[in-house]
Formats: structure tokens, C-alpha cells, sequence
């Protein structure tokens, strides 16, 4: 487990990096980068809670397949276009498949984004088969996620766990 924490961790620092380099961020910005994510969420520290890691890694990537889907739009090259979209959703779901309720908030941002960038097209088809084409990524794991809950029995405890315990939180 621990060399599976590991390489989440280091594909959480890649995919930092990349979104650096996709903003344009500058050398000396990535060591500072390097530095908060040993000082802020060191390998050591997620041993008892892997699932955090694997879901920031998820969210890390939807936001990195969003933005090369905005640069993309923005140039000519289109071809590639419906695949990033499709692994926007699906990490999107791969991240709440992990921790659900940053699943959430991935998705929810990546949706927003994705009006807020299509404001124009929204009404029209081409904004609706992208809003259609993300959502059914996110769909596609959180549905898997669910059949596996489902077959090993444990569905209620799921809906008990996820539902009913948040309510009782929240009062």
C-alpha cells in the first residue's frame, strides 16, 4: 500500500507540475510548489487516509484536462478536443469515486467552467453536447463505483453513510 501511496504522490506532483506549466508558472513558482506539497501534505501523512491523495490527484487532472480544453478551443486544433473533455469528466468521477464529496465539487467546477466558457454556445447544440459529453464521463466510474457497492451488499451502508450521516452532521 505504501508504494501505491507513493506513486499517487508523485503522480499528484507531476500533474502539479503540468497545470504550472499550462499557466505559464514560472521556475521558481514550481520549487515553491514542491515545497508546499512536501510541507503541506507529506507521502507519510496519507497512510491512513489514501483515498484523499488519489482524490486530489483526480480533481488535479480534470482541472488540468479543462484548461488544455480552453487552450485548445482557443487555436485551431480540435481533434483532440473530445477526448480531453471525456478525461475531464471521467477524473471527475474517478474523484468521487474516491472521496465523494470532492467528486462533487469537481464536477460542479468543471461544469461551471465549462458555462461560463460556452456562454454563448449553451443554447445552442454545440454547448449542450459538451455539457452532455462531460457528464456522462463523470457518469460512466460513478456508475461502476455504484455496481460494485451494490453487488457486495453494501448499498444501504453506502446511502446511510454518504446521506443520512450528513444530514445528522448538519444539524
Amino acid at each position: 500500500l505504501r508504494g501505491l501511496l507513493v506513486f499517487y504522490y508523485l503522480a499528484t506532483y507531476v500533474v502539479s507540475c503540468r497545470l504550472a506549466h499550462q499557466l505559464g508558472i514560472g521556475y521558481g513558482s514550481k520549487v515553491i510548489l514542491v515545497i508546499a506539497l512536501v510541507a503541506y501534505a507529506p507521502p507519510g501523512s496519507m497512510a491512513g487516509s489514501h483515498y484523499n491523495i488519489v482524490s486530489i490527484l483526480f480533481f488535479l487532472i480534470c482541472f488540468s484536462a479543462l484548461i488544455a480544453w480552453v487552450q485548445a478551443e482557443g487555436s485551431s486544433y480540435k481533434n483532440g478536443s473530445r477526448n480531453v473533455l471525456i478525461l475531464a469528466g471521467c477524473s471527475a468521477g474517478l474523484c468521487f469515486t474516491a472521496k465523494y464529496n470532492i467528486g462533487v465539487y469537481a464536477f460542479v467546477a468543471l461544469l461551471a467552467a465549462l458555462l461560463m466558457h460556452l456562454r454563448g454556445d449553451i443554447i445552442r447544440r454545440r454547448g449542450l453536447q459538451v455539457m452532455a459529453l462531460v457528464t456522462g464521463a463523470f457518469i460512466l466510474p460513478v456508475i461502476g463505483m455504484l455496481l460494485l457497492i451494490g453487488f457486495s451488499g453494501g448499498i444501504e451502508k453506502f446511502i446511510e453513510y454518504t446521506v443520512q450521516n450528513k444530514a445528522l452532521y448538519m444539524q
